[in-house]
C-alpha cells in the first residue's frame, strides 16, 4: 500500500506554447505525447542465450493538442502556420512549449508545428487537432531539471538523464 495519495486536477494542468496559455480544450482531452522512438530495442541471437539491448538517446516525439472549434487559441495557432508560409527560415518556426502538471510530472522544450488540422463545419461544434513536433518528448520528474533540459536543448548541449 502507498503511503502517500496523488491527486490529479485536471485544472492544475497548465500547457504553454510560445508563452501563451493554451485553453479551450475539447471535451475529455488536455494534450497527448507520444515518444517518436523506444526507449531500448532487443535484439536476441538464434540461440535464445545472447541478448543486446540497446539504449536509444533519441528524446524527440509529438504532442497532439485538440481543442474546441470555437477556441480562440485556434487563431494564434493559425497565424503561427501562416507565418511559416510567409518565411520559413525565420526563427518563428520554433516556438518554446511547456507542460506542468503539479502532481506528476514536466515537459520543458521547444516544438514546431508539424500537422495542422483538417477543417470543417458542420450543424455542432466540432474539435481541432494540431500536432506538434517536441524536441524532448521526456517528461521529467523534477521542475528544476526539466527547465534545464529545456536551456540547454537551446543553447545546443546536452545535460545528463537522471
Amino acid at each position: 500500500m502507498s503511503n502517500y495519495t496523488l491527486v490529479y486536477d485536471p485544472k492544475k494542468v497548465s500547457v504553454t506554447i510560445g508563452g501563451q496559455t493554451v485553453f479551450g480544450y475539447a471535451e475529455g482531452s488536455l494534450i497527448s505525447i507520444d515518444k517518436a522512438d523506444n526507449v531500448t530495442s532487443t535484439v536476441e541471437g538464434c540461440d535464445g542465450n545472447d541478448t543486446t539491448i540497446s539504449v536509444s538517446p533519441k528524446r524527440g516525439g509529438t504532442a497532439t493538442l485538440t481543442l474546441q472549434h470555437t477556441s480562440p487559441f485556434n487563431k494564434f495557432l493559425y497565424a503561427w502556420a501562416e507565418a511559416y508560409a510567409r518565411d520559413p527560415s525565420s526563427a518563428t518556426v520554433l516556438m518554446p512549449f511547456q507542460i506542468d502538471d503539479p502532481a506528476s510530472v514536466q515537459i520543458n522544450t521547444i516544438c514546431w508545428l508539424e500537422q495542422v488540422p483538417s477543417f470543417g463545419l458542420a450543424a455542432e461544434t466540432s474539435e481541432l487537432s494540431w500536432v506538434f513536433r517536441l524536441k524532448d518528448a521526456t517528461p521529467k520528474s523534477n521542475t528544476a531539471y526539466s527547465f534545464a533540459t529545456a536551456i540547454g536543448d537551446l543553447a545546443g548541449i546536452q545535460l545528463p538523464n537522471f
